[in-house]
C-alpha cells in the first residue's frame, strides 16, 4: 500500500512587525497570540490593577490573595498560616506530597491508588 504525499505548505511569517517567527493562529506566532489571547477579557476589579480577570472578577493574584486570606488555618498543630491544600499550609502541604513520593517510591502521586492517598492525609 501507496503511503499518501504529503505537501508542506510554505510558513508564513508573524503579522507583528518586526516579528521573524511563523504563524501559529490567525497570523500571529505563538507568542503573540498568547499575548493577544491573555488581554482578551475583562480587567481585574481590584483598583489599579491593569491585569485581565481570572475568577470571580479577579486577576490571578488578587484571587489568590483572597483565597488563602479567607481558608481556614493549617491542621498542623502550632501553624497558623492558610491552608492551601488538604488543609494544610503550602510548606506543610509539600511536605507531605514529597513524604508520600518518597514511601510510594514513585513519582507522581496519580499513580497511587486513592485509598493510600487518603489513608496518609
Amino acid at each position: 500500500m501507496a503511503r499518501p504525499i504529503i505537501k508542506f505548505t510554505r510558513k508564513e511569517p508573524c503579522s507583528v512587525k518586526g516579528c521573524a517567527n511563523f504563524v501559529w493562529a490567525r497570523k500571529l506566532c505563538s507568542r503573540h497570540y498568547q499575548a493577544e489571547y491573555r488581554k482578551r477579557g475583562p480587567p481585574c476589579l481590584r483598583r489599579g490593577c491593569e491585569n485581565t480577570a481570572f475568577a470571580r472578577g479577579l486577576c490571578v493574584k488578587h484571587y489568590q490573595r483572597e483565597y488563602r486570606q479567607t481558608g481556614e488555618p493549617c491542621r498542623k498543630r502550632g501553624c497558623g498560616n492558610p491552608s492551601f491544600s488538604r488543609q494544610l499550609c503550602v510548606k506543610h502541604y509539600h511536605r507531605w506530597y514529597h513524604k508520600m513520593l518518597k514511601e510510594n517510591h514513585t513519582k507522581s502521586l496519580k499513580l497511587l491508588p486513592r485509598r493510600l492517598k487518603m489513608k496518609a492525609a
